[in-house]
């Protein structure tokens, strides 16, 4: 039971924290009077898809992938951190951390990766 609620608490702050950022990313800065060139305020994992599975960026929805890349990453976070907390030696919890972060992130935009491209989102 503890180690759920380790992984709900995670989550929500991981994911919450995630949507913040993205959306702090997108504002203009209305500091600057000086023209700045127009940023292209995609994220690097939208970037990502889209050059090795050549999606066509202009056709995703950056909200909800916005959205989607959050509950993704959220979910790595919580699952990685849930894990750990089952070990008690530093550096196999520190191992075992580093290969399950990577791990996961590979396999969940692998996987999302080619259910956009199964959509049709691809560059024409």
């Amino acid at each position: 039971m503890e180690h759920a609620i380790y992984f709900l608490i995670s989550f929500v702050i991981t994911y919450f924290g995630r949507l913040y950022l993205f959306r702090r990313s997108n504002k203009v800065s209305n500091r600057s009077k000086k023209k700045e060139k127009k940023k292209d305020n995609t994220s690097i994992e939208i970037k990502y898809l889209s050059s090795k599975f050549s999606l066509d960026r202009d056709s995703l929805n950056t909200k909800k992938m916005n959205y989607l890349i959050s509950a993704i990453d959220a979910s790595i976070i919580a699952i990685a951190f849930t894990l750990v907390s089952f070990i008690d030696d530093m550096i196999v919890t520190f191992t075992v951390g580093i290969i399950t972060v990577f791990v996961l992130i590979y396999v969940s935009y692998e996987i999302l990766g080619k259910i956009l491209k199964k959509k049709g989102i691809e560059k024409k």
